[in-house]
């Protein structure tokens, strides 16, 4: 029979295997938000350039994600999509910014359950948006393009 200390071991024990494994999901979540944004940065850079015919500035430093969304927004009127790309930064900023360490301090069996389930639900949505980000962006440069008759 398992006495109080060995009870009170083997629950620290699980504890701090769910803690991983909630790191863990977090980590993957925060991966599947740094793919929409390597995406965003590559295809806006590369497409704003072949219809402005001009190299852009940099992007500079601080929040890389609004300035993101802030340059698909200059050749794309697709409100839905700009919302929810606005969503993905929220998400990507709670993930980045507050999730990690909160998981990392709690002790609190069902605030890791329940942030475990929510970074894995963010895997699907995360690759969804990306796919519909880069299918809205190929379609409107190439809407652009003949505008300018250069297609």
């Amino acid at each position: 029979m398992i006495g109080r200390k060995g009870m009170a071991n083997q629950e620290q024990s699980d504890l701090r295997k769910l803690r991983k494994e909630c790191l863990l999901g977090l980590s993957e979540a925060l991966s599947d938000c740094q793919m929409l944004e390597q995406e965003m940065k590559g295809i806006l850079n590369s497409k704003f350039q072949l219809i402005e015919f001009k190299e852009l500035k940099p992007l500079g430093e601080g929040d890389f994600f609004a300035r993101l969304i802030n340059r698909f927004k200059q050749i794309s009127t697709n409100e839905k999509m700009i919302a929810e790309l606005e969503k993905a930064k929220e998400i990507r900023n709670k993930l980045a910014h507050e999730l990690f360490y909160q998981v990392n301090i709690s002790n609190d069996e069902r605030f890791l359950n329940d942030t475990l389930k929510w970074a894995r639900e963010t895997k699907p949505l995360m690759a969804q948006l990306t796919v519909r980000y880069v299918n809205e962006t190929f379609s409107t440069c190439f809407q652009l393009l003949d505008e300018k008759g250069l297609n």
